[in-house]
């Protein structure tokens, strides 16, 4: 029995059950659940709060509590590296609140180096490393120090001069870090991970906050799942059309190439699958809408995240946004609704929901609702729907370009008049999203190799200095 350990550091296997046990013939897989349930089982009775975060279809949700128990209390420290969007999405955010309650998070360090996104060996996904202390429950909560590595080590000599402008609070051409008050760490918002520019989470929390802003579940119904579409409606990228079938309108994908705007028409009709008729008949296609929000994004070329259509329709890579039956003047709100999720603070807000992966996210109804939508009984939305009106069919750039977009421009012109945000403002956040890896695909800062250069750019006089990626760093500095 292993009690009273001073530090853990693990690095658990993020896959489900079905992933895991493919290596396996089906006995041994049963035997490998049966004693997940009889570990979940002994753990739950010694700790109870361990229920609410041990999944036994996921593998590394066993590792918190174990952790937990095995390390000393008030002082043990642990170390974990975890898929970065386990940070951010729903089905994490049990464990987040149980790591909060029992430990301080001291860092979190995220890789947003576009080569380099991981800290483990043979996955392409970003990773980030929690540590994290046992807090004494009488010692005041402190903020956690995100960290976001701009280029990963690549030396030990690296590795050592990283180490030391973190703990000297110098800022340093490898990193940068801000701080995430403690209160929203407790309830299990920790987005600052997924940006490299940390101000771009604390405009998105300010966006979540605003008065004139309510979560989309609460102005409007957020589906059908994917999955359920899929399943009523045959794959017309698969299957045959059949002959004489009465068929919906659909626009079943996200081609960036083609969805340019935010008018949109269907794109194909479909038939219900074979033997689901009646369910996609009658459950499914009456959750059809005019506005449809994108539930599959690649941050590196996506232009729209929304789409308007003159007649109601369903999507595979889109999800309806109906409306609640109290909402006034419907198509007008969905209109103004398509532009706000096109501007730049809708594509903050998408950018904030990422799970899956940073690159390419995708959206279940559960984050899509929690997307903050203009309320109309708080604000009139008449600048948004204008703007959409006169802008429908104009081509968006895509979110790389979208500093150069001047639809966008227009968009957020019309979003900062609704939300009393100085545009100005939202323009500074539309520089950044610009700038970030996930999104540009290039580093934040060129790499620079001169370890000189690198110590004299990591002192405080050169706090704020501007190093976009199509300068050369040397121009800015004079020796």
């Amino acid at each position: 029995d292993i009690r009273d350990v001073d530090v853990v550091l693990m690095n658990p296997p993020f896959t489900n059950n079905e992933k895991h046990g493919r290596r396996f013939n089906a006995d041994v897989k049963k035997r490998i659940q049966g004693r997940k349930l009889e570990i979940k089982g002994q753990m739950e009775a010694a700790d109870p709060d361990a229920a609410g975060v041990i999944d036994s279809n996921n593998l590394s949700s066993f590792f918190t509590p174990l952790a937990d128990a095995l390390l000393r209390s008030g002082t043990g420290v642990l170390g974990k590296v975890l898929p970065t969007t386990a940070c951010t999405n729903t089905s994490g955010i049990e464990e987040r609140k149980f790591l909060a309650e029992r430990f301080h998070i001291d860092f979190i360090v995220t890789s947003h180096d576009p080569k380099c996104p991981n800290f483990s060996f043979g996955t392409s996904i970003h990773e980030s490393l929690l540590v994290c202390r046992h807090r004494d429950a009488n010692a005041p909560l402190r903020p956690t120090t995100f960290i976001s590595l701009i280029h990963m080590p690549e030396t030990a000599e690296e590795v050592v001069r990283w180490s030391h402008s973190v703990h000297s609070g110098w800022r340093h051409v490898f990193h940068r870090s801000f701080e995430w008050p403690a209160d929203r760490v407790a309830e299990g918002d920790w987005a600052p991970v997924q940006y490299c520019d940390g101000r771009l989470a604390h405009a998105a929390r300010e966006l979540a906050d605003h008065a004139l802003l309510a979560p989309a579940r609460d102005l409007a119904t957020i589906g059908p799942d994917q999955r359920r579409i899929v399943d009523a409606f045959r794959n017309p990228l698969k299957e045959a059309m059949q002959t004489g079938a009465a068929t919906y309108p659909f626009v079943w994908r996200h081609q960036t190439d083609v969805r340019r705007t935010m008018g949109a028409s269907p794109e194909c009709q479909v038939a219900p699958a074979s033997g689901r008729r009646d369910y996609a008949v009658g459950k499914i296609w009456p959750m059809a809408s005019n506005l449809l929000i994108a539930n599959h994004i690649r941050a590196t070329n996506v232009r729209t995240g929304a789409v308007y259509l003159e007649q109601p329709a369903l999507g595979s890579a889109w999800t309806p946004i109906v409306p609640k039956p109290d909402i006034a003047s419907p198509k007008a709100a969905m209109k103004a609704w398509c532009a706000f999720l096109n501007s730049t603070c809708g594509s903050l807000l998408l950018l904030n929901a990422r799970a899956k992966t940073l690159t390419y996210s995708t959206y279940k109804p559960a984050q899509l609702g929690a997307i903050p939508l203009p309320d109309p009984a708080k604000c009139d939305l008449a600048p948004l729907e204008d703007v959409f009106r006169e802008l429908k069919d104009a081509e968006l750039l895509p979110w790389p370009k979208m500093n150069e977009c001047p639809v966008r421009a227009e968009l957020d012109a019309a979003a900062a008049t609704v939300l009393g945000i100085d545009a100005a403002e939202i323009a500074d956040w539309r520089k950044g999203i610009v700038g970030e890896p996930t999104v540009s695909s290039k580093p934040y800062y060129p790499r620079i190799k001169d370890p000189f250069v690198a110590f004299l750019m990591s002192g405080p006089s050169f706090e704020g200095l501007d190093l976009t990626r199509d300068r050369s760093p040397m121009r800015d500095i004079d020796l």
